[in-house]
């Protein structure tokens, strides 16, 4: 089952009994750098899971692109970002971004269903989204009711419940 359905089935789950407020976003940024870098020529596949670590923690940089690919000027934007973000979270409890390029409050996660959209594509916009992936989730819900993995989601996540940040 996909993780982004589990983490979205939590958050859904959390409004109810968590006591602290929660951060739902999608890093959905596909810099230079990827971790479906195989050595090869390079492609695009997309964001893959995990890419947002490129932007907090990066490692040698050969192993996510070719050895002469550095951040490029948008990478780095991404870099401030992913960083304030998380300084902020780790300081405050509530993620926020100082640069003046974005004035989107990432606000905490909501029966309407609300996430922060971090990045598109190429582009580094921070953006409040709502319907999470809506279809694709939805199959998941359906596909999930019709099986075992309904036991799975209504039972392994009670002792999740301390403030969290997904994406």
């Amino acid at each position: 089952m996909p993780y982004l359905h589990i983490q979205h089935t939590v958050m859904k789950k959390h409004l109810v009994e968590a006591e602290k407020l929660e951060y739902f976003g999608s890093f959905e940024y596909r810099g230079r750098l990827s971790f479906n870098y195989d050595g090869g020529l390079p492609a695009n596949y997309g964001v893959t899971h995990a890419n947002d670590l490129l932007y907090l923690l990066p490692g040698p940089k050969s192993w996510y692109g070719p050895v002469d690919w550095e951040y490029n000027d948008a990478d780095w934007k991404m870099v401030d970002t992913m960083v304030q973000l998380w300084t902020s979270f780790a300081a405050t409890g509530v993620p926020l971004t100082l640069d003046s390029d974005f004035s989107t409050i990432w606000s905490p996660f909501t029966s309407h269903d609300n996430y922060l959209r971090i990045g598109n594509g190429s582009d580094v916009a921070l953006e409040v989204q709502y319907g999470f992936h809506k279809e694709r989730m939805q199959f998941w819900d359906e596909l999930t009711a019709a099986t075992t993995w309904k036991y799975l989601l209504n039972n392994s996540f009670d002792h999740v419940l301390e403030p969290i940040v997904c994406i």
